[in-house]
C-alpha cells in the first residue's frame, strides 16, 4: 500500500510530480477525483478516463494498445 499523494490543490499542498506528468499529458486539465484513470503505455499517458468511466469501459483501448482484437489472444 502506497501512502496518500495530492492529486490535484483542492485537499492543499503540492501535486504530486506523478499527476503533474499525466495532468500534463493528458490535456491539462486538473484531476477531479481520485477514481479517475490513466492508460500508460512505455511510461506514456495515452487516454484518459473520468471518475464516472467504468474500467470494463476502457477493454478496447486496452486491447488496441495491445495490438490485439479480443482478450483471448493474450
Amino acid at each position: 500500500m502506497f501512502g496518500k499523494i495530492n492529486i490535484n490543490t483542492i485537499s492543499g499542498g503540492e501535486i504530486h510530480p506523478l499527476y503533474k506528468y499525466l495532468v500534463k499529458k493528458t490535456g491539462g486539465l486538473a484531476v477531479s477525483w481520485n477514481f479517475e484513470k490513466f492508460l500508460v503505455v512505455n511510461g506514456v499517458p495515452v487516454e484518459r478516463y473520468r471518475s464516472g468511466f467504468s474500467p470494463k469501459d476502457m477493454e478496447d483501448d486496452i486491447l488496441k494498445y495491445l495490438n490485439i482484437k479480443t482478450i483471448d489472444e493474450l
